[in-house]
């Protein structure tokens, strides 16, 4: 702290009021005096009033008159006083634009008024300094009242988000848990063609030894099928890009919609073997029946997988259109049926192609249910996945949820700093600066 060093005055105001006390008296006195020895003479000659009487009147006109003299001393050695407590009075008021009277004096008070003025002007550049901070203050805080608000709303959609996320993984597992239960019927189902076809297949046996002849005929009949087995097989590599392309749920639909299409392929199949065989082949119908039937509940559950994964149409309308290229095959094959009915009109030869095609259907059943198994498998694994997720989601929507609370009560805070920094912009402009 900066040591205050004490100024000397030449004339200082006690030397001022000691000069001044030293002229009322000289006055006065010399005053006194003068009257005292005129009023002798004056006595001495009319001896009106006596000498005593006479220096008490001078006496106490004497005091009269000092109290004058010394009265208008004092009016005009603290008039600069009275103007300073004015002064004072004002900023007390809060008026900081009050000037301070300025006075030629080089005593106590100039330098007291000289003292003051420049503490008011410290006041007020420390006044106005206040109200500009305050004001970038304010700004501030209400900006950062604003981006709070914007983060909480930010927020508070991102918890609206996960929650959606975490329903959707839930209907998700929902749905995936469905379509398994559904497969496990399917399995079930497979099942029981693949041991009536097995029984076909020991009818049919019998009857082989009778149709050596039309072995050409079902060579031929036996390529076509292959063919149909090579188209089938370009299907799926179609159906293995697709599934690499689609999420997990899309494999399921697509191995079950490409199960359903082949089992209708050999119902129809069966149903024209079973028809050419006439009364032999109607133990064989109630498999091509069976087999329909399979046929018809695959192709529902594909149907309601399908609305599920609607985005993957381009690439099932690829699969669509190999598929009715197996369909005209089939027909040139139907074609080949006739051909080897009119050959064998007379016989039954028609048993050894149904022996075969019950066979086929036989190994594509077995295929279908390895098929499923798997399907399953990646069901179940999907829906885990799902419930997974949906528990993420949940944990994310908790902690989302309690960061935004975190952020609301950040903004209630600089809102209510902002409220204090307004309050001090309030007294501020009560201070008079300008």
């Amino acid at each position: 702290m900066q040591e205050v060093q004490v100024t000397r005055y030449r004339w200082g105001m006690q030397r001022k009021w000691l000069l001044g006390f030293l002229l009322v008296s000289l006055i006065t006195y010399t005053c006194s005096a003068v009257i005292i020895i005129g009023a002798a003479h004056y006595i001495d000659g009319q001896a009106v009033l006596s000498l005593s009487r006479v220096v008490i009147l001078t006496l106490l006109a004497g005091v009269i008159w000092q109290g004058i003299l010394g009265w208008l001393a004092v009016r005009y050695l603290i008039k600069p006083l009275r103007a300073l407590a004015d002064v004072a009075k004002q900023v007390g008021a809060g008026n900081l634009k009050v000037e301070v009277p300025t006075v030629r004096t080089k005593d106590e008070v100039g330098d007291v008024l000289e003292a003051f003025a420049g503490m008011l002007q410290s006041l007020r550049l420390l006044a106005e300094e206040l109200e500009h901070h305050s004001l970038v203050v304010s700004e501030t805080i209400d900006d950062l009242t604003k981006a709070s608000e914007r983060v909480a709303s930010t927020a508070r959609n991102v918890a609206t988000a996960v929650e959606e996320v975490a329903k959707g993984s839930e209907q998700q597992a929902i749905a995936t848990q469905e379509q398994a239960t559904a497969m496990d019927r399917n399995i079930v189902l497979a099942r029981n063609i693949a041991s009536t076809a097995k029984d076909g297949v020991a009818q049919a046996e019998a009857l082989t030894e009778t149709i050596h002849d039309s072995g050409n005929i079902i060579s031929g009949m036996v390529q076509g099928l292959r063919k149909i087995a090579e188209v089938s097989s370009v299907s799926m590599t179609q159906v293995e890009l697709l599934e690499n392309h689609s999420k997990e749920i899309g494999q399921i639909s697509d191995v079950v919609r490409n199960i359903a299409k082949q089992t209708h392929l050999l119902a129809l199949n069966a149903s024209i073997e079973s028809a050419r065989a006439g009364e032999v082949g109607r133990g064989f119908a109630v498999v091509a029946n069976e087999v329909r039937t399979l046929a018809e509940q695959s192709g529902r559950a594909a149907e309601d997988i399908h609305e599920r994964i609607q985005h993957i149409q381009k690439a099932v309308l690829e699969v669509v259109s190999q598929m009715r290229e197996q369909y005209e095959q089939a027909h040139q094959e139907c074609e080949k049926g006739d051909e080897v009915n009119r050959v064998l009109a007379e016989t039954e030869a028609k048993m050894s192609a149904m022996r075969q095609s019950v066979h086929e259907i036989e190994d594509l059943v077995e295929n279908q249910v390895r098929e499923m198994e798997v399907v399953i498998d990646q069901s179940h694994h999907i829906a885990a996945v799902a419930e997974e997720a949906m528990a993420t989601g949940q944990e994310v929507a908790a902690a989302t949820a309690e960061q935004t609370e975190h952020i609301e009560e950040i903004s209630r805070k600089t809102q209510h700093l902002l409220q204090m920094s307004r309050e001090l912009q309030q007294t501020l402009y009560k201070l008079n600066i300008r």
